[in-house]
């Protein structure tokens, strides 16, 4: 790691002038030479040459390390005058203390920090005294080892010990209000720096921490400074007695007691342990930074705990936990709630999902609006990008829900939420927008969606009946629709695709496998001799497998007038006794018409794993005319022309020896 750093100041000792060193030629430029709280600074940057011109943006982000030592940050939009050049003008808060800036693209990947080195002003006040929070911001924002950084804002680049140590002791000297907040980095800047010559330093902040008036959170901290460093258990015991006396609920006993009910797993207790935690150490009456130093994680209680109702089948109790749940529990608990019974299993019906979709969304949506602390590195913007990204999977789920519900006004809504994200490259989402669309009326739209979902081979069967309506409606009949449909594929997704099947491919002797099909009758891998062999793992269990069976219906169909090629669809390691029954009563519901072998307990599909060095369903392997495994596909990657067009490459590639 570097041990330097290039500030953007023109003298460090004088604190004044903001500009950043590219050898002789500053490349970001203001014309002010006192950086005062309140004040306006234009500045010109000259986008270097190293930034991807389709990347130039002319966002700065700017991370702000306040007067009461707690970080934020804001989105600084400038100007451009030409190609390489932007103008603009910094606002500096009032508040502020440290100033990091970076420029960066829409959605806030940052694309120059000063080679790393960082653009960097620390704030005077108007008396020309250096703003609480200037030392602590600067040396704290260089030492990720500290946990107060900007995350992702450097890369390789850190200050040592020593000098955080500096910082942060200037930083007390000239603002003694800052002494209980910065005590924990500075007990561990000096500790490293010092080792065993920082004990008397030390000790006098334990003696400051356990001054009247006491706190609860002083004392916490005065005892993990004795246990962590000094390592003294009498004065330690004596902390924990005096906390013990004056806060006989407080911060001791919440450490004692979480470090317990984290080694609890029988879900029962879990369940009586966590609640009794959670009802005595509220999370909304909690201190964020004392908890993190203690490494309580409430997301974690609540996470775990609402996991515990789920596989107990107590929805409403998992769903009473909402209004304490973090941002992060949220896509987990919809999955798990609503979208593995309505979307997987589908045996959940839309009014049902509904009940429990409406409050998970209520929740997500309450994020949206009020970003939480933790993401403080965040801008309006990204925040914005960030929910969508996490929340597009849910988008989907939901709008489909509330399509179900004949809800098409808000199930317009989130499937384009859903679509902003994905733009065409989710085949299930561009069948549910289609059907929208459809509702609506709006032929525009739903042409642009239909040729975008083939263009980008993400069209589901649905689409296809679609678009093949419109064809028969203009041309008068299917002739020479099949020719149309695959004109509006992308050619260089459809070369990728054989790209990716001639780099996967194989030769390696097949198990002769025997299993018996739906009716009973034996067939073996010897018997086949002579044709291109698919097996398709599946079972009925496995909502990926048959998600895929649409796509393998397609490739199936392609090769119908080919003898010499034959799928099989391989029921595997089921846990059901009435297997055979089902899986035909399955298939036929759904109007396929599969020939399928029974591989009860696994045997077969053991062997072609161990083959291919895999494992998991659904998996399709590929058998040559001569016996041999040429190529296998494990997965659904959700498209059903894609997988149809992956099937077929593969098969024909396995007909012309595997490495044409």
């Amino acid at each position: 790691m570097k041990k330097k750093a290039t500030i953007f100041l023109s003298s460090l000792l004088a604190g004044t002038t903001l500009m950043a060193q590219e050898q002789d030629s500053p490349r970001f430029k203001t014309k002010e030479t006192l950086v005062v709280a309140g004040s306006e600074l234009p500045f010109t940057y000259i986008i270097p040459s190293t930034i991807d011109k389709t990347n130039k943006s002319n966002h700065l982000k700017m991370f702000v390390f306040d007067t009461t030592y707690h970080w934020f940050s804001q989105n600084i939009i400038g100007k451009k005058v030409n190609d390489s050049t932007i103008n603009g003008a910094i606002k500096v808060p009032l508040n502020a203390g440290a100033m990091f800036f970076a420029f960066a693209d829409s959605i806030g990947n940052i694309l120059d920090n000063n080679n790393d080195d960082g653009y960097f002003a620390w704030v005077k006040t108007p008396i020309g005294t250096r703003a609480a929070g200037a030392e602590a911001g600067y040396g704290l924002g260089r030492s990720p080892q500290y946990g107060w950084e900007i995350p992702n804002y450097f890369q390789n680049f850190s200050i040592s010990d020593t000098a955080t140590y500096m910082w942060l002791s200037n930083e007390i000297l000239r603002h003694h209000g800052s002494a209980a907040t910065l005590v924990m980095p500075y007990t561990k800047a000096i500790y490293a720096y010092k080792k065993e010559a920082s004990y008397n330093e030390l000790k006098r902040a334990i003696s400051f921490l356990t001054k009247a008036p006491l706190t609860d959170e002083h004392l916490m901290k005065a005892r993990i400074i004795s246990d962590n460093y000094l390592k003294d258990s009498l004065l330690s015991d004596s902390i924990a007695q005096l906390e013990t006396v004056h806060f006989p609920n407080g911060y001791l006993s919440k450490w004692e007691a979480y470090k317990k009910i984290r080694s609890i797993y029988k879900p029962q207790e879990v369940e009586i342990a966590y609640t009794d935690f959670l009802k005595k150490y509220p999370s909304n009456e909690t201190n964020k930074d004392l908890d993190k130093i203690l490494g309580i994680e409430y997301g974690s209680l609540y996470r775990k705990l609402g996991m515990v109702y789920i596989a107990q089948q107590k929805i409403n109790s998992a769903l009473n936990l909402l209004p304490n749940e973090p941002f992060i529990n949220i896509p987990e608990l919809f999955y798990k709630i609503v979208e593995i019974p309505y979307a997987d299993w589908k045996t959940m019906p839309a009014d049902t999902a509904y009940i429990y979709a409406k409050p998970l969304m209520d929740r997500w949506n309450y994020f949206i609006k009020n970003k939480p602390a933790e993401y403080w590195y965040l801008t309006d913007d990204e925040w914005k990008n960030t929910t969508d990204q996490y929340g597009k999977r849910n988008y989907i789920i939901y709008a489909d829900i509330l399509m179900n519900k004949n809800n098409w006004e808000e199930a317009k809504l989130y499937a384009a939420k859903a679509q902003y994200c994905y733009q065409y490259k989710n085949a299930e989402l561009n069948e549910l927008q289609a059907k929208i669309f459809a509702h609506f009326k709006e032929e525009k739209n739903l042409d642009i969606l239909l040729a975008n979902s083939v263009k980008l081979n993400q069209a589901t069967t649905e689409i296809i009946s679609m678009m093949k309506d419109k064809y028969v409606a203009k041309h008068g009949s299917e002739k020479g629709f099949d020719a149309y449909f695959e004109s509006l594929k992308d050619a260089k997704t459809l070369e990728l695709i054989k790209e990716e099947v001639k780099k996967s491919s194989v030769n390696i002797p097949a198990y002769n496998f025997t299993m018996k099909d739906q009716l009973g009758k034996e067939i073996t891998l010897e018997g086949l001799k002579g044709k291109t062999v698919v097996l398709d793992f599946w079972a009925t269990w496995c909502a990926p497998c048959k998600a895929s069976f649409p796509g393998m219906n397609l490739a199936k169909e392609y090769f119908k007038n080919d003898k010499n090629v034959v799928f099989f669809f391989v029921d595997t390691q089921e846990r059901i006794d009435d297997y055979v029954a089902k899986t035909v009563a399955y298939v036929k519901s759904k109007g396929f018409d599969f020939h399928i072998l029974y591989d009860k307990n696994g045997d077969v599909y053991t062997q072609y794993a161990k083959a291919i060095h895999t494992s998991g369903i659904p998996f399709k392997i590929i058998i040559d005319k001569e016996g041999n495994i040429r190529n296998s596909n494990v997965g659904y990657k959700g498209s059903p022309t894609g997988l149809r067009d992956e099937m077929i490459d593969m098969v024909k590639l396995a007909q012309q020896g595997g490495t044409k």
